[in-house]
């Protein structure tokens, strides 16, 4: 069915050869779409204005005088009656709209010079579900050594191209490292940094923050501990004493053999025959 200003028109179906462009609603919402579009150009990419109820995409690529750009806009995306449909800021008054399985496919005539269409709906998907900008972290573990990896993650809503910011700072605010991230297109993020160095030179509570383009942040702390845990002796105290003692004169010969003895008898000494 096609509308035609207020008239309504049907029409048979036909063959398309389609092409995608996905991430459509990303940049203000939790969900994108893939528009399905039949064009001699490329789109090459999409915004959604909540505000003006509308839908942009830039063209890219030659076409000839005059070609024709066909959209399979899915309704969740964007819902008519359509108020108007604009190419390179002017607006076209002959473009048809035909509803087809759940969507709406817009044929809109373009010329050689076309660079952005817009269409401008009575809703758009972020207007119901925009999305608040938020940003979450947080560390594999929470008490590090010197030489301990630390995996530092989270997630970031909306989802953006542009790499997250993190900061480690020690317990006095002083800033210790500085690093980003790379959001993947679930929002997820981890980065693995080294816990230690030079200026890693005090015990205590740490600080992870992140930011983000938008300017939002969050924090999570850690435990950083510069003591090594020491590596038990083998060799009992009594055994040290007794040769302490022995090279002071304090104690026998077979006291020194005996705790000598002990040594064998517990294999921390081995003795080889030849």
């Amino acid at each position: 069915m096609i509308i035609l200003g207020a008239c309504l028109v049907t029409i048979p179906a036909f063959a398309q050869d389609y092409k995608t462009i996905s991430g459509v609603g990303a940049d203000v919402g939790t969900v994108s779409y893939d528009v399905q579009y039949s064009s001699v150009k490329n789109i090459v990419s999409s915004s959604v204005d909540a505000k003006d109820k509308s839908i942009s995409f830039t063209l890219d690529g030659n076409a000839d005088s005059i070609s024709t750009l066909i959209l399979k806009l899915p309704t969740g995306l964007i819902s008519g009656p359509f108020v108007a449909v604009f190419a390179d800021g002017q607006i076209i008054p002959n473009y048809t709209a035909t509803a087809e399985s759940g969507d709406t496919m817009l044929s809109i005539p373009i010329s050689s010079l076309t660079s952005n269409v817009s269409i401008v709906g009575s809703s758009v998907y972020s207007q119901s579900t925009f999305a608040s900008v938020s940003i979450t972290v947080s560390t594999d573990k929470n008490i590090y050594m010197p030489g301990d990896s630390i995996v530092i993650s989270g997630k970031a809503n909306p989802v953006s191209g542009v790499p997250i910011s993190i900061q480690v700072f020690d317990p006095t605010n002083v800033p210790v490292g500085v690093y980003q991230a790379s959001v993947n297109q679930d929002g997820t993020y981890s980065v693995k940094i080294s816990a230690g160095g030079p200026m890693w030179a005090i015990s205590g509570a740490y600080t992870v923050q992140v930011q983000r383009e938008q300017g939002n942040t969050a924090q999570a702390t850690f435990t950083y501990n510069m003591e090594t845990h020491a590596v038990p002796s083998k060799i009992p105290a009594w055994v040290k004493n007794v040769f302490v003692w022995y090279g002071e004169g304090k104690v026998s010969e077979d006291e020194l053999l005996g705790a000598i003895k002990f040594l064998v008898d517990n294999g921390i000494i081995q003795l080889r025959s030849k």
